[in-house]
């Protein structure tokens, strides 16, 4: 009988076990690999090793990481026998993430933790905004990245990073144990001229800053908001009029991304 590796409900652990799923997904993860053209695959959670296995190749370099330890012994006793240039090793990726302690360029690929993806996300766009990545989420918070939907933070700020594809929904019985929603499948390929405005880690948190300020009170105009920023209503006053905008402007899906740049441009004009 194949040993199996026992989830942590605290790491948010739930194994891909179906493995026609697992070939399906894998499928996904080597295309957006192949058209990254990057040289280096980093996956973050190798878990039992069930999308990690057809990650490795002659070609190319990958590098898995696992919090768990159980799961990174797990992982390399699986492994072996497997030829190639791969690491498997015991650490906080998101920790490695935050401190830009991760290869310089790489695709991602992550059955992302339950507790920690979309954190992940927001996180990657600040220190490697140039990553392409394929990975497994809940279906609901990837959804909040389709313009059809509720104009949320998480959406507006993905998609000023990237252009996202939401692929195939997972059921819950693919899984080990099984989550109580779906999952689905999202690749995410970068935009190169959002990259070149903001091209340094410190701008792209005060880009970050802004956008959280503007979603403080996401129902109410967005002079309400700039109010977040510490403008005083004179001040607000004199960029509308500046920039010729409405007194009932809400932000939206159509005009955050512009919006955002004038904002940044007033507050770096500000702080001068």
């Amino acid at each position: 009988m194949e040993k199996k590796l026992i989830a942590k409900k605290k790491l948010g652990q739930n194994f891909l076990v179906n493995k026609s799923m697992q070939q399906k997904v894998a499928e996904e993860m080597n295309r957006l690999i192949s058209v990254s053209k990057n040289t280096t695959v980093v996956e973050m959670g190798v878990g039992q090793g069930d999308l990690t296995q057809y990650m490795i190749s002659e070609d190319r370099s990958f590098v898995g990481y696992d919090i768990d330890l159980d799961a990174v012994s797990f992982v390399k006793n699986r492994l072996a026998s497997v030829t190639g240039d791969f690491e498997i090793i015991h650490a906080d990726f998101y920790d490695l993430l935050k401190k830009s302690e991760l290869p310089e360029s790489f695709a991602f690929v992550s059955n992302m933790p339950f507790n920690l993806g979309s954190r992940v996300l927001f996180d990657m766009a600040i220190y490697y905004p140039n990553t392409y990545f394929n990975i497994i989420l809940q279906k609901e918070v990837v959804q909040k990245t389709r313009k059809d939907k509720s104009f949320t933070l998480f959406g507006a700020w993905i998609r000023l990073w990237w252009k996202t594809t939401i692929g195939f929904s997972i059921s819950p019985g693919n899984f080990r144990p099984h989550p109580k929603v779906y999952s689905a499948n999202m690749t995410g390929v970068p935009c190169i001229d959002i990259r070149k405005k903001y091209d340094s880690t410190e701008k792209r948190k005060k880009l970050l800053l802004i956008l959280k300020s503007l979603f403080a009170n996401p129902k109410k105009t967005l002079s309400n908001n700039l109010k977040n920023l510490k403008w005083s209503k004179e001040r607000i006053d004199k960029f509308y009029d500046k920039n010729s905008l409405d007194n009932n402007l809400r932000l939206s899906w159509q005009n955050y991304e512009e919006l955002l740049g004038i904002i940044y441009s007033e507050e770096c004009s500000r702080n001068k």
